[in-house]
C-alpha cells in the first residue's frame, strides 16, 4: 500500500498501527516535505514520491492511507475513486458538505471502497460499550450523553476565520461518529447552544435518534469544548430498564444493571462491572487506530463494523452545518 502524508499523525499513530497487522506492507510514501518523505522512505524501505500525481501515475497500490489536510484528502479521493483504489482518509474527508456530496456523486459508478478515520469509535472502551448496548439484557437505549472536552484547536487549522468549523471537523466529529454507530437521526427535532470566547468555543447539542438495534427513539446530548484546560472524554448510556454504561476519560468503562450482587455473595446489592485496559496493551489498539485499519482491510480476525464510509459521514456533515450556524452567545 501507499501512505500519503507522513507527518506527525501518520508517523506517530497510523504507520505503527499498520505495522502490527499481518500481510500489510508499505511500499510507497508520498509527501511534499522532502525531509519527512525521505525519513519515512528510509525507515520503511519504501519508494518515495513528492506528489500524488507522480505516485498514481507510476504505480497502482492495493490501498491508499491518507493523512493530510481535508483539501488534500478530497483531491486524493477525486483521483483514487475513478481508479478503483480503496482509500482510507483521516478525518475530515472534506472541508464542506458540498465537497463530500461531489465525492459521493463521483463514486456512484465505480463504488470504490472509501473509509474515514474516526478512531474514537474503534477504541476499546467504546467498542465494549457499543457491544453491550446490543445485548438484550441491557434493554433499549433511552439516553446517551457524551462530553468531548479539549483545549484544541488553539489556532487555525484549515480555515483562518472560522474557528467553529475547524473545531467541528477536528473534534466534534469524533463524538458524532460514536452516536451514529448507535443510531440514526430521528427528525429535525434538535437544539443547539454555542458560547464563543477568546479562548475557544463551548457547544451543546440535544437531539433525538433512533436506535439501530431496536428502532426505539433515544435522546442524545453532547457537550463539546475547545476551551477546556485539558482533554477529557466521557460517555453515559442509560437504557429503559435502568442499565447504565459509563466511560471515563476514554479509558475505563463501568456497566451497572438493576439488583446485581457480588458473585462471591459479599456486601449489599448494586455492584457494578468495570474494565480498564491492561497496562501492557499497545496504545494504538487501545485508542482504536489498529482496529479501524483491520476493519478497513477486512481482516478476518476483526469483528468490528466497517469504519464510516463517505456516505455515512454525510448526515454528520449536515448536522455539523446546522451546529456551525447556531446562534452565538458572545463572551462579555
Amino acid at each position: 500500500m501507499a501512505v500519503i502524508g507522513v507527518g506527525e499523525q501518520a508517523w506517530t499513530n497510523l504507520v505503527p498501527s499498520l505495522a502490527t497487522i499481518p500481510n500489510v506492507r508499505i511500499d510507497w510514501v508520498c509527501d511534499t516535505d522532502p525531509v519527512a518523505r525521505s525519513r519515512a522512505a528510509e525507515k520503511l524501505k519504501a519508494v518515495q514520491f513528492g506528489s500524488v500525481e507522480e505516485l498514481l501515475g507510476s504505480v497502482t497500490p492495493d490501498a491508499l492511507i491518507v493523512a493530510s489536510t481535508p483539501t488534500v484528502h478530497q483531491r486524493v479521493l477525486e483521483m483514487a475513486i475513478p481508479r478503483g483504489i480503496p482509500t482510507f482518509v483521516e478525518k475530515p474527508p472534506t472541508l464542506t458538505t458540498s465537497g463530500l456530496q461531489q465525492l459521493l456523486r463521483l463514486n456512484r459508478t465505480s463504488g470504490t471502497p472509501t473509509r474515514v478515520g474516526l478512531n474514537f469509535s474503534y477504541s476499546e472502551p467504546v467498542q465494549i460499550a457499543l457491544q453491550a448496548m446490543q445485548d438484550a439484557a441491557f434493554g433499549n437505549l433511552a439516553y446517551m450523553r457524551i462530553n468531548h472536552l479539549n483545549n484544541k484547536p488553539d489556532q487555525p487549522l484549515w480555515l483562518q476565520n472560522n474557528h467553529r468549523r475547524d473545531f467541528l471537523l477536528s473534534q466534534v466529529i469524533h463524538a458524532l461518529g460514536v452516536v451514529f454507530e448507535a443510531g440514526e437521526p430521528a427528525s429535525d427535532d434538535e437544539h443547539f447552544t454555542a458560547y464563543d470566547s477568546q479562548v475557544g468555543v463551548l457547544m451543546s447539542l440535544n437531539k433525538q435518534f433512533v436506535s439501530r438495534r431496536s428502532g426505539n427513539p433515544f435522546t442524545f446530548e453532547l457537550v463539546a469544548s475547545s476551551s477546556a484546560p485539558f482533554f477529557d472524554w466521557s460517555l453515559q448510556a442509560i437504557s429503559d430498564n435502568g442499565s447504565m454504561i459509563t466511560i471515563n476519560s476514554l479509558l475505563e468503562i463501568e456497566i451497572s444493571t438493576q439488583g446485581v450482587t457480588h458473585p462471591l455473595g459479599v456486601g449489599p446489592k448494586w455492584w457494578r462491572s468495570s474494565w480498564r485496559p491492561s497496562p501492557v496493551s499497545t496504545g494504538h489498539r487501545r485508542n482504536g487506530f489498529t482496529l479501524q485499519f483491520e476493519s478497513f482491510l477486512n481482516d478476518k480476525t476483526s469483528h468490528a463494523q466497517m469504519a464510516p464510509t463517505l456516505a455515512a459521514c454525510l448526515p454528520m456533515y449536515e448536522l455539523m452545518d446546522r451546529m456551525e450556524a447556531a446562534n452565538v452567545l458572545e463572551a462579555a
